[in-house]
Protein backbone atom coordinates (compact mmCIF):
# COMPACT_ATOMS: atom_id res chain seq x y z
CA UNK A 1 0.00 0.00 0.00
CA UNK A 2 2.70 2.47 0.90
CA UNK A 3 4.22 2.23 -2.58
CA UNK A 4 0.82 2.69 -4.24
CA UNK A 5 -0.40 5.76 -2.37
CA UNK A 6 1.74 8.88 -2.20
CA UNK A 7 0.78 10.03 1.28
CA UNK A 8 -0.25 8.55 4.59
CA UNK A 9 -2.67 11.47 5.04
CA UNK A 10 -5.29 9.70 2.93
CA UNK A 11 -7.92 7.94 5.06
CA UNK A 12 -10.70 5.62 3.88
CA UNK A 13 -13.98 4.83 5.63
CA UNK A 14 -14.05 1.37 4.03
CA UNK A 15 -11.26 -0.66 2.52
CA UNK A 16 -12.52 -3.67 0.60
CA UNK A 17 -10.28 -6.47 -0.61
CA UNK A 18 -11.95 -9.24 -2.56
CA UNK A 19 -10.40 -12.69 -2.31
CA UNK A 20 -6.75 -11.85 -1.56
CA UNK A 21 -4.40 -14.47 -2.89
CA UNK A 22 -0.96 -14.44 -4.43
CA UNK A 23 -0.87 -15.58 -8.02
CA UNK A 24 1.38 -18.21 -9.50
CA UNK A 25 2.79 -18.49 -13.00
CA UNK A 26 0.23 -20.74 -14.70
CA UNK A 27 -2.71 -18.51 -13.73
CA UNK A 28 -3.98 -20.48 -10.78
CA UNK A 29 -4.44 -18.97 -7.37
CA UNK A 30 -2.04 -19.85 -4.59
CA UNK A 31 -3.23 -22.87 -2.65
CA UNK A 32 -1.49 -25.16 -0.14
CA UNK A 33 2.02 -24.73 -1.53
CA UNK A 34 1.73 -20.92 -1.28
CA UNK A 35 -0.05 -20.87 2.08
CA UNK A 36 2.85 -19.33 4.00
CA UNK A 37 3.29 -16.61 1.37
CA UNK A 38 -0.43 -15.84 1.54
CA UNK A 39 -0.26 -15.61 5.34
CA UNK A 40 2.71 -13.24 5.06
CA UNK A 41 0.81 -11.12 2.54
CA UNK A 42 -2.13 -10.82 4.97
CA UNK A 43 0.20 -9.88 7.83
CA UNK A 44 1.86 -7.17 5.74
CA UNK A 45 -1.56 -5.87 4.72
CA UNK A 46 -2.61 -5.65 8.37
CA UNK A 47 0.57 -3.78 9.28
CA UNK A 48 0.25 -1.26 6.44
CA UNK A 49 -3.50 -0.71 6.11
CA UNK A 50 -3.87 0.95 9.50
CA UNK A 51 -2.23 4.11 8.12
CA UNK A 52 -5.07 4.54 5.63
CA UNK A 53 -8.02 3.37 7.72
CA UNK A 54 -10.69 5.57 9.24
CA UNK A 55 -13.38 2.91 9.48
CA UNK A 56 -13.63 -0.76 8.56
CA UNK A 57 -11.92 -3.35 6.39
CA UNK A 58 -14.16 -5.78 4.52
CA UNK A 59 -12.21 -8.72 3.18
CA UNK A 60 -14.08 -11.32 1.13
CA UNK A 61 -12.70 -14.84 1.18
CA UNK A 62 -13.65 -18.47 0.81
CA UNK A 63 -14.19 -20.63 3.88
CA UNK A 64 -13.51 -24.13 2.54
CA UNK A 65 -10.07 -25.83 2.55
CA UNK A 66 -7.39 -24.77 1.93
CA UNK A 67 -8.53 -21.18 2.50
CA UNK A 68 -9.90 -21.79 5.99
CA UNK A 69 -6.43 -23.02 6.98
CA UNK A 70 -5.00 -19.55 6.38
CA UNK A 71 -6.56 -18.28 9.62
CA UNK A 72 -7.15 -15.03 7.77
CA UNK A 73 -8.47 -13.13 10.79
CA UNK A 74 -5.40 -14.00 12.89
CA UNK A 75 -2.92 -12.90 10.25
CA UNK A 76 -4.59 -9.59 9.41
CA UNK A 77 -4.77 -8.64 13.09
CA UNK A 78 -1.30 -10.08 13.71
CA UNK A 79 0.14 -9.40 17.16
CA UNK A 80 -2.35 -6.51 17.47
CA UNK A 81 0.47 -3.99 17.26
CA UNK A 82 -1.50 -2.58 14.35
CA UNK A 83 -4.57 -1.82 16.52
CA UNK A 84 -6.86 -3.83 14.26
CA UNK A 85 -9.49 -6.16 15.60
CA UNK A 86 -11.59 -8.80 13.99
CA UNK A 87 -15.29 -7.99 14.36
CA UNK A 88 -16.83 -11.03 12.73
CA UNK A 89 -17.79 -12.40 9.37
CA UNK A 90 -20.89 -12.20 7.25
CA UNK A 91 -21.99 -14.67 4.59
CA UNK A 92 -21.22 -13.20 1.16
CA UNK A 93 -24.19 -13.11 -1.17
CA UNK A 94 -22.62 -12.05 -4.45
CA UNK A 95 -26.07 -11.50 -5.94
CA UNK A 96 -26.32 -8.42 -3.73
CA UNK A 97 -23.32 -7.04 -5.64
CA UNK A 98 -24.39 -7.03 -9.29
CA UNK A 99 -22.57 -7.24 -11.68
CA UNK A 100 -19.67 -8.51 -9.53
CA UNK A 101 -17.96 -11.71 -10.66
CA UNK A 102 -14.91 -12.99 -8.77
CA UNK A 103 -11.88 -13.48 -11.03
CA UNK A 104 -8.60 -15.33 -10.65
CA UNK A 105 -5.44 -13.25 -10.47
CA UNK A 106 -3.77 -13.99 -13.80
CA UNK A 107 -6.11 -15.84 -16.12
CA UNK A 108 -9.22 -13.78 -15.25
CA UNK A 109 -11.43 -16.89 -15.10
CA UNK A 110 -14.28 -16.72 -12.63
CA UNK A 111 -14.58 -19.06 -9.66
CA UNK A 112 -17.44 -20.08 -7.38
CA UNK A 113 -17.80 -18.15 -4.15
CA UNK A 114 -20.87 -19.80 -2.59
CA UNK A 115 -18.76 -20.63 0.46
CA UNK A 116 -17.37 -17.12 0.95
CA UNK A 117 -17.71 -14.69 3.83
CA UNK A 118 -16.98 -11.02 4.36
CA UNK A 119 -14.47 -10.71 7.19
CA UNK A 120 -14.92 -7.40 9.02
CA UNK A 121 -12.11 -5.62 10.84
CA UNK A 122 -11.88 -2.20 12.45
CA UNK A 123 -9.56 -0.17 14.62
CA UNK A 124 -9.39 -0.96 18.32
CA UNK A 125 -10.49 1.90 20.52
CA UNK A 126 -10.51 1.82 24.30
CA UNK A 127 -13.92 3.54 24.35
CA UNK A 128 -15.61 0.85 22.24
CA UNK A 129 -18.45 -1.14 23.75
CA UNK A 130 -18.59 -4.90 24.06
CA UNK A 131 -18.84 -7.29 21.10
CA UNK A 132 -22.48 -8.28 21.66
CA UNK A 133 -23.64 -4.66 21.60
CA UNK A 134 -21.62 -3.93 18.47
CA UNK A 135 -23.02 -7.00 16.68
CA UNK A 136 -26.59 -6.11 17.64
CA UNK A 137 -26.19 -2.47 16.58
CA UNK A 138 -24.71 -3.51 13.22
CA UNK A 139 -27.11 -6.44 12.64
CA UNK A 140 -24.25 -8.92 12.43
CA UNK A 141 -25.11 -12.59 12.67
CA UNK A 142 -22.22 -14.81 13.76
CA UNK A 143 -21.22 -17.26 11.03
CA UNK A 144 -21.10 -20.78 12.36
CA UNK A 145 -20.55 -24.13 10.65
CA UNK A 146 -24.25 -24.85 11.16
CA UNK A 147 -25.25 -21.61 9.41
CA UNK A 148 -22.98 -22.33 6.44
CA UNK A 149 -24.32 -25.91 6.18
CA UNK A 150 -27.88 -24.60 6.28
CA UNK A 151 -27.20 -22.05 3.53
CA UNK A 152 -25.44 -24.64 1.37
CA UNK A 153 -28.28 -27.15 1.72
CA UNK A 154 -30.84 -24.45 0.91
CA UNK A 155 -28.91 -23.47 -2.22
CA UNK A 156 -28.53 -27.09 -3.31
CA UNK A 157 -32.24 -27.72 -2.78
CA UNK A 158 -33.11 -24.58 -4.75
CA UNK A 159 -30.82 -25.62 -7.62
CA UNK A 160 -32.39 -29.10 -7.70
CA UNK A 161 -35.86 -27.55 -7.85
CA UNK A 162 -34.78 -25.34 -10.74
CA UNK A 163 -33.41 -28.35 -12.62
CA UNK A 164 -36.61 -30.31 -12.03
CA UNK A 165 -38.70 -27.43 -13.35
CA UNK A 166 -36.53 -27.19 -16.47
CA UNK A 167 -36.93 -30.90 -17.21
CA UNK A 168 -40.70 -30.89 -16.56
Amino acid sequence: LSTTLDTKNIKFDRIIWNFPCISIQNGQDGQNQEMENNKKMLQQFGQNVIHYLNGEIHMNHKTKPPYNQWKLEDHVVGTNNNNLRFRGRIVLDRYLLPPYTPRKALDKKSFPCHDACIYVFDQSKKTDDDEAAWMKRNSVVPVTKELIKSIRSTLIEYKQQQQQQQTA
